[in-house]
Order: structure tokens, then C-alpha cells, then sequence
């Protein structure tokens, strides 16, 4: 290397190689004479060197180092580019690139458009400090162009041109969409969708799960250079999912939205079927090829299996398909009468349904015919022509009721068997229906079933009779009272007579009422009862005396007071009622009180007091019909719970029975008769031993009675006061009765008792003129067991009893668990013997107690009960037959 300066003239300049003149001297040379050097000097390869330099003049003297030294770089190393790239992708829709590299601070870096740096370049620029070096290139629109580069440095090295071409394709066409050409399954159970297809290679296909190709893709997958491509996506549950795609290309092109349509996911099974129904309806007696018809999901297909069929179980009946609305018709043919359809669905991708079922049943078979069919009617009838047809019948079966026997001629009702209390328990129907008037009507019945089946015909038990002008009940009469007693007198009046509690205590007093009116009825009204006390004796029974031309007398015994016996008279020729006249009284009466009255109105009032000796004894006062009272007279002293029994007028003679408690529910009678004038006679057994039921009374022609029970049977002792009194007892009976009604008359005598526990056989004896007792037994035909029996005898030869039963279905209203009562009634007649078994009525409500049954001579009868109605009270009603 040369290095060229300038000093003194001549002077000797010296170089080293170092920037301090230090050390030997690498270099010496003379300036010439204008002061002009040069020296050449080796330094060291590729390095640097710091060269000073002095000068001494020819006196010596030495100047100064120079400074700053000079700094010589040797450099033969051409420099080198790396880092050399394209920023960003090598394909895009951008027609300017950023190309970056490094090389040699400082060294400047030239660009060629090509592969081999050849030509003129592009473009030029020198490194920064650090080497780093950045070009924007152009590019044409969509075709690729390469670049490359190289580096001379400060030396003038020229650098090798870099061996990686940058290469960028510029594409702003968009690729064509791609194309599906199968998606598996089509639509079906699995929650996977496989699409293929194909597409331009090097494109990503990108697939959604709607229809637009918005938001983020579920999935994309790139497309090889062969062009098929595949993809799996998960759909929603049961449910329609869309799909499309769209390629884009690696210029970020995107082709247009492809919508592949609806996915649809099922894996649920169809409805059930339902809204079931043949035709014709279940049951029927029409065919076995009934036309099926329901609804379930659209389209799915309806399989119907037979159960229950005999051999038909289980067998395939039918298949049919449900409608784009879901119904389906199917006409099948049934391998047997009845058959269960068993009937499911299965949709188009496999799913079933469960099964509904519907029964079918083709029945001729007639249904059980009614039983226990029984007119309730007042017949033979005067009035009424109400009547109802009770009868049991299977559960819900329609009963058909013919006013003509073999259920000829038009229906006239239909009515259906109802449920009892309980399971067990029978099936009732009520038919009501409106008789013929002035004509016998007889009755017939049979079932229907469900499918129009009939039954036999089956009679109904009992007739109905209408005749206006003929003998017959009378109708039903609702009454404000509760008469317990009924007298008549031979006027053509009833006493009605009605002693009840004033509350529920056993121990509370009672009201004493009586009404009267024609016995006949004829539409007369009872009025409002008279109320005589509402303080008589809880213990005892107040005793009513009728005689021939309607005058009436009451005798009781108050629950409290002093002179407690009290006497009431009606005048039949007044038609008014006493005040309550009191009757001296010694000791305390027990409530047992007798009257009897005569022709002439005059009364003999009889009781029975508690002495302060602890002994009872039966007391009589005479109250003539004008005058004051006589004195009262002891007639016996008694043991305790002594009963009158009662007292009677004839011949203007009264006889008075009272009993004895002797236990065993057996009684000793004893009786004493007053003679007007003459006094009380001497105490007689009117029963001559007997120890059962006593029965006394008076006849219209001037004569008494008194009947009455014991071992050796039932005796009937006539009461003559011109004959003498009681005369011999006379058997009518060969056995013993609980109950006794007699009737003497000059056509001829009628007896009537009952026997039994709750009274279930009826005897009636019947003596003509002059001749022998002819007698008839009757067992009372009781349904569930009688509550109570009356008996009386009416006309000569005639006699009823009365009964009464639960009977029909259940009742309504208050107590509707319990059955329906029912009141029966059977009729004896002379001659022709018990007539037929009537049911009078069924009471709507579950109780019925009859309280008193009177038959007078002329045939006239009167009958009471008591029954509960909806609001748990107890009032009465009345029938009159005559």
C-alpha cells in the first residue's frame, strides 16, 4: 500500500504502524524540496490498521505525532446476502410485494426482475448499519414474477447473486364453487354428514351448518391436486340442519355459496297413535271387518297386531300409510268375535312408535234379561196413574219397558241399571211410567246391551188396575203431623192422633196433637192439629175414646205439676175442642192412662200413680158429660211397671184391662167393669191364664171384645153387658200371636194376627153366621227383612197386612248409601183367599216405618208412615183405600 504526504522540505518523515508513533519505524523516507513524500507500506489481509507519522527536520528537531492517525481497511472478501425472502404469502390478489434480506452494513444491494441476476437492476439501495435491506416490488396482474439480488460492498467486492429466487404470483380470480357429489347418509339417525366431492386442487373447501356460508365454517379441508375432496360434520338432534360450502383459494379468493339443503336428524319414534276408532263403534252387532281409522306422524306406516283374539294373538291384522295430514284408514277382517288391536307406527328412517290399543267386540250373544221385576203402583187405583217398574239388570244395561205383555207394542221407557252401595250389591233400575186410565195394565221388560242386543221378555210381577169408580187406593197425602193412632167414629170422621217427643232426649216430654176430617178423604183437609200439651208424661201414652155420634175424649198424664192428669172432650155437635180439664190426682202418676166413652158422653178416665208406700195402684174418676166430677176411686194396688191396657163402653157398661209384669216378656191380666150406678165390679182374669198379647175393643152394634194369645193359642171373649160381661172364651187360634185385629159384625167375624221375630207369618180366620172358623197362613215375603207390620181387618171377611222393606236401587240424597224402603201390601178376602203381593210404593228415601194401619166395617182403610227425607227430618204421609 502507498501512502503519499507532505512535510518540511527535505525533511526525514518516518511512518509507523501504530496511531501513536510508538516503536520503530515501519517506513522512512526524505519530502523533496517542495516538500512531497510517498512510501509504500505492507499492512495486515482483511484487517485494520491505524498508520502515524513525525518528521525530523536537519537540525534534529522531531515534530509531533500526527493525529488523528490514519486508519486504512483491507478488504478483498466479496460481501454476502442472507435473510433473502418475500414477505407474506408467495400467491395473493396484492400487485406490490415487500422483499427483505441482510447483507454487509453499508454494501449496496442491487435487484434484478429474473431468476440469475442478469440485466440492469430494478431497483438499488444500500444496506443500513445493521445489513438490513427492503424492496416494494410491482407485479402484473394474476402471473407470477422472481426476483434476485446481490450485494458489492464499500471495497468494491461484488457479491455472488443469491442463490433462492423470491417468487410471488399475484391472483385475484375467484375459484369455482366446488361440487358435491354425495352426502351419506341422505337423512337418517346418525348425527354424522359425510359430503364429497370435488373442487379446484389447492383449494380449502370450507363447509357451514346453514344455508348461507355465514359465520365460522364447522369444518374445511384442503383439496389435493387430484380434485376430489371429503368432509364429516355433526348435526343438531332431531332436526332439519342446512348445509352449504365454498372453496377458497390460497390468493384468498372465495367462489360462491353452495346450499346443499336440509340435513334431517331423526332418531325419535313417531307419536303414538291415537284418536283410535272403528267403524263401525266397538261394540256392535253388524260386522267383523270393521274399518280402522287414527292419526299418528305423516307418512309413517301403521301396523296393526291382533291380542286377545283366540288364535288370532299376536297375528299381523294389517299395514296401511299415514297420510301428509297423519291419519290412516284400514278395513281389516278380525280373526275372532273380539279382538284387542294392537296398533304402532314406524317412520322412513326405522323409528317405532309404541302401540295404543283399542278393543273391538262383534257380539250377538242378547244380554241377561232383567230380574226381580215388580210393578210399584197403588193398584187396584182410583186416582193415580203413576206407577214405576223396578227390576235389576246388569251394571249399565238399558232396560226397555212395554205397557203390553211379551214386550209387544211401542217402548214407553228406557232407563239404566245403577250402581249399589257396594260391589257386591244388586243393580237396580226405575222405570217410571204413566198407566192407562179405567183399564188393567200388565207389564213386560228386556235388556238392550250396548250393541242393540235384546234379551228375552220377562213379565213383570204385579198388575195395575184403574177404575175411577171402582174400590182402589187413593192417592199419596203429605201430612203436617205424625199420627201414631187412628180412630173413626160412625159419622164418617177420623181421629187422627199424634204423640211425639219435643226433642231427642228419651227423657224429654211430649206434644200431644189430634186432627180430624171425613174419613173418606175426597180432597178434605185434616186443618192445622190441635196441639193439647207439649208436656205429657215421656213414660206414658195418652189414650184416645171415640163414641157413636163423634164425640171424642183425650186422657194423658203431664210430666210435671200438681193434679198431672188431664182430661180433653170434643163435642161432635159444637165441633169444638175443651180447655184441658185437671183430675184430682193422689200420689205420682207413671204415665199409663185409659179412657173410655159412652153414648151419652160420659167418661170414665183411668191411671196408675206411684204411692208414697212404694205401691202403684189404678185409679178411675167417672166425668159425666153435664155435672161436676166424681170422686176418683181406687180399683187395685199393682206391681211395679204395671200397663193399662185399656178400656171399653158397651151397654153403657165400661170394662177396664190392666197387666201385670211377670217377666219373660209374658204379662197377667186383670179386669174390673163398672156398672153406672151400681160401681165397679170385682177384679176378673179376662184371660184366663193366658200371659201373651192382649187385644180390646168395641163394636158399632153395641158390644165389646176382648182377644188375646197364650200357649194353648189365640181366644176371642165377646163383652155383653146384657148377657152378663165377658162371655166364654172361644178358640179361633190354635197358636200363639204378637199382634191381634178383630172385627165383629153381624155378617161375620174376622180375625187377623202375626207371629215371629220381626213378624214374618200372618194368620186371618174368617167365621160366617152360625159357622165354623176358616183360616189362612201367609208368610210375609220379605226382600232384606221387614222393619215393621201392621194389620187390620176391614170389611167382614176382609183383612190387610202392610209391610214395609229396603227395596230398589239406592236412595238419593240424605243417606244415599242405603237402599230405597218400600211399602207392600197383601189383601185377604173370604171366599177367594190372599190376593196378590203389592208393592204400593218405593219411598225415595232409605226409611220407612209404618205407624198405624185402620180398616173399618164398610172397608175403608187407613194407612200412616213415617219416613226421611233429603234434609234428615222425618215427616208422615197417608193412603186411604176404599
Amino acid at each position: 500500500m502507498t501512502i503519499k504526504g507532505t512535510a518540511e522540505a527535505n525533511a526525514t518523515v518516518s511512518l509507523y504502524l501504530n496511531a501513536s508513533c510508538g516503536g520503530f519505524a515501519a517506513k522512512t523516507t526524505s519530502a523533496d524540496t517542495e516538500g512531497r513524500f510517498e512510501l509504500t507500506v505492507t499492512v495486515g489481509t482483511n484487517s485494520r490498521t491505524s498508520l502515524s507519522a513525525n518528521a525530523r527536520d536537519a537540525a534534529g528537531n522531531t515534530s509531533l505525532c500526527t493525529s488523528p492517525a490514519l486508519t486504512v481497511d483491507h478488504d478483498d472478501m466479496s460481501p454476502m446476502v442472507s435473510g433473502w425472502s418475500l414477505e407474506g404469502s408467495s400467491i395473493g390478489r396484492a400487485t406490490s410485494v415487500t422483499l427483505r434480506g441482510t447483507t454487509e452494513a453499508a454494501a449496496r444491494v442491487s435487484l434484478f426482475q429474473g431468476e440469475r441476476c442478469e440485466g440492469t437492476p430494478v431497483a438499488e439501495q444500500a444496506a443500513s448499519a445493521a445489513g438490513g435491506f427492503i424492496f416494494v416490488a410491482e407485479t402484473l396482474a394474476n402471473q407470477t414474477a422472481h426476483w434476485t439480488v446481490r450485494a458489492t460492498d464499500a471495497a468494491g467486492n461484488e457479491g455472488a447473486c443469491f442463490g433462492w429466487v423470491a417468487s410471488y404470483t399475484h391472483d385475484d380470480v375467484a375459484p369455482a364453487a366446488p361440487a358435491v357429489t354425495s352426502t351419506l347418509p341422505a337423512s337418517g339417525t346418525s348425527r354424522s354428514l359425510r359430503l364429497d366431492g370435488t373442487a379446484e386442487p389447492g383449494t380449502t373447501v370450507m363447509v357451514w351448518m346453514n344455508a348461507t356460508c355465514s359465520s365460522d365454517p364447522s369444518n374445511s379441508v384442503l383439496v389435493p391436486s387430484g380434485g376430489s375432496w371429503s368432509s364429516s360434520v355433526w348435526v343438531a338432534s332431531n332436526t332439519t340442519t342446512q348445509a352449504s360450502v365454498r372453496a377458497k383459494d390460497p390468493a384468498n379468493n372465495l367462489s360462491e355459496c353452495l346450499p346443499l339443503g336440509g340435513y334431517t336428524h331423526d332418531e325419535l319414534p313417531p307419536a303414538i297413535p291415537s284418536q283410535l276408532a272403528t267403524s263401525p263403534a266397538s261394540p256392535n252387532n253388524v260386522t267383523r271387518t270393521p274399518e280402522l281409522t287414527g292419526l299418528t306422524e305423516p307418512g309413517a306406516r301403521v301396523f296393526i297386531k291382533g291380542s286377545e283374539c283366540g288364535t288370532g294373538n299376536g297375528q299381523t291384522l294389517g299395514e296401511t300409510q299415514a297420510g301428509e295430514n297423519g291419519t290412516f284408514r284400514i278395513t281389516l277382517t278380525l280373526p275372532a268375535d273380539a279382538c284387542t288391536l294392537l296398533v304402532h307406527a314406524r317412520d322412513a328412517l326405522g323409528n317405532t312408535s309404541g302401540s295404543a290399543s283399542l278393543r273391538y267386540v262383534y257380539d250377538i250373544t242378547p244380554p241377561p234379561p232383567p230380574e226381580r221385576l215388580r210393578l210399584a203402583a197403588p193398584s187396584p187405583s182410583a186416582v193415580e196413574t203413576r206407577v214405576s217398574v223396578f227390576g235389576t239388570a246388569p251394571l249399565d244395561t238399558r232396560v226397555q219397558v212395554f205397557s203390553q205383555e211379551e214386550c209387544q207394542g211401542p217402548v214407553r221407557a228406557e232407563v239404566t241399571s245403577v250402581r249399589g252401595p257396594t260391589a257386591t250389591d244388586p243393580t237396580w233400575f226405575e222405570a217410571p211410567l204413566e198407566a192407562e186410565a179405567e183399564a188393567t195394565t200388565r207389564y213386560s221388560a228386556r235388556t238392550v246391551d250396548g250393541v242393540g242386543n235384546p234379551s228375552g221378555c220377562v213379565a213383570v210381577t204385579g198388575a195395575f188396575e184403574h177404575a175411577s169408580g171402582a174400590p182402589g187406593w187413593r192417592a199419596r197425602e203429605e201430612l203436617t203431623f205424625g199420627p201414631r193412632h187412628l180412630a173413626h167414629d160412625e159419622q164418617g170422621f177420623t181421629f187422627a192422633f199424634d204423640d211425639q217427643s219435643t226433642s231427642e232426649s228419651p227423657y224429654a216430654p211430649k206434644r200431644v196433637k189430634v186432627a180430624r176430617r171425613a174419613s173418606a178423604g175426597d180432597g178434605t183437609s185434616w186443618g192445622t192439629p190441635r196441639v193439647l200439651t207439649s208436656g205429657a208424661s215421656h213414660g206414658g201414652e195418652p189414650r184416645l175414646a171415640l163414641n157413636a155420634r163423634g164425640d171424642a175424649a183425650v186422657v194423658w198424664a203431664e210430666d210435671h205439676g200438681v193434679d198431672p192428669v188431664r182430661l180433653v172432650r170434643f163435642d161432635s155437635r159444637t165441633g169444638t175442642w175443651t180447655e184441658p180439664l185437671a183430675l184430682t190426682v193422689l200420689g205420682s202418676p207413671t204415665g199409663q192412662v185409659a179412657v173410655a166413652l159412652d153414648a151419652g158422653g160420659n167418661v170414665t178416665a183411668c191411671w196408675l200413680s206411684q204411692h208414697s208406700d212404694g205401691i202403684e195402684r189404678v185409679w178411675c174418676a167417672r166425668v159425666p158429660s153435664s155435672g161436676p166430677v166424681e170422686a176418683s176411686e181406687t180399683l187395685a194396688n199393682v206391681t211395679p211397671n204395671a200397663r193399662l191396657e185399656g178400656a171399653l163402653t158397651a151397654g153403657g157398661q165400661v170394662l177396664l184391662v190392666w197387666s201385670e209384669d211377670i217377666g219373660d216378656e209374658k204379662r197377667t191380666y186383670r179386669a174390673r167393669t163398672l156398672v153406672p150406678g151400681a160401681g165397679w165390679g170385682a177384679i176378673s182374669d179376662p184371660t184366663e191364664g193366658a200371659t201373651g198379647a192382649l187385644r180390646l175393643g168395641a163394636t158399632r152394634h153395641g158390644l165389646g171384645w176382648v182377644a188375646y194369645s197364650g200357649v194353648l193359642g189365640t181366644f176371642l171373649r165377646r163383652f155383653d153387658p146384657a148377657a152378663g160381661g165377658l162371655q166364654a172364651a172361644e178358640l179361633v187360634a190354635p197358636r200363639e200371636f204378637e199382634q191381634l185385629s178383630v172385627l165383629l159384625e153381624p155378617e161375620g167375624d174376622t180375625v187377623i194376627g202375626a207371629a215371629g221375630w220381626g213378624i214374618t207369618t200372618v194368620w186371618v180366620g174368617h167365621r160366617a153366621p152360625g159357622g165354623a172358623w176358616a183360616s189362612s197362613t201367609l208368610t210375609v215375603p220379605t226382600v232384606f227383612g221387614s222393619y215393621s207390620v201392621k194389620l187390620t181387618t176391614a170389611a167382614p171377611g176382609e183383612a190387610w197386612v202392610f209391610w214395609d222393606d229396603r227395596y230398589g236401587p239406592p236412595t238419593q240424597g240424605f243417606r244415599s248409601n242405603y237402599w230405597r224402603a218400600g211399602i207392600w201390601a197383601q189383601r185377604f178376602r173370604a171366599g177367594t183367599g190372599w190376593g196378590e203381593v203389592r208393592l204400593l210404593e218405593v219411598d225415595p228415601s232409605s226409611y220407612v216405618h209404618l205407624e198405624a194401619a185402620d180398616g173399618q166395617p164398610d172397608g175403608l182403610v187407613t194407612l200412616t208412615w213415617r219416613y226421611v227425607n233429603t234434609w234428615g227430618e222425618y215427616p208422615s204421609a197417608l193412603r186411604i183405600f176404599r
